[in-house]
């Protein structure tokens, strides 16, 4: 291995901030996690009240299908705001990382 390429890829790995990479994923893990969990609870409640409105008279139905689809509506944006955060974590760790030269080959030739 040539020093040219140890002297890249440290320089290229440096810029990375390893350390500051791994709090930040630390940190989009949790958010994620949570906004499973919300989710999750958020698409029971919706599924519990769709069961009480099939229950319903279709004369009740006509009253309380604007608050149900509301409901749905907001379902819909919640789910667009958590994949626009995961994408968005995602493609930045990406951008970070796709031209990062392998360090594997560099360790080995240094042993």
């Amino acid at each position: 291995m040539s020093v040219d390429a140890f002297s890249t890829a440290i320089n290229y790995w440096n810029g990375i901030q390893l350390s500051n990479l791994q709090k930040e994923l630390d940190q989009q893990g949790l958010t994620i996690v949570e906004n499973q969990k919300d989710g999750l609870v958020s698409r029971k409640k919706l599924a519990e009240q769709t069961r009480e409105f099939k229950k319903i008279s279709d004369e009740e139905k006509l009253q309380k299908i604007k608050p149900l689809l509301k409901l749905y509506q907001s379902e819909i944006d919640n789910i667009t705001k958590r994949t626009k955060y995961s994408e968005s974590s995602f493609l930045s760790i990406y951008k970070m990382l796709a031209d990062a030269p392998d360090p594997a080959p560099l360790f080995e030739a240094a042993i």
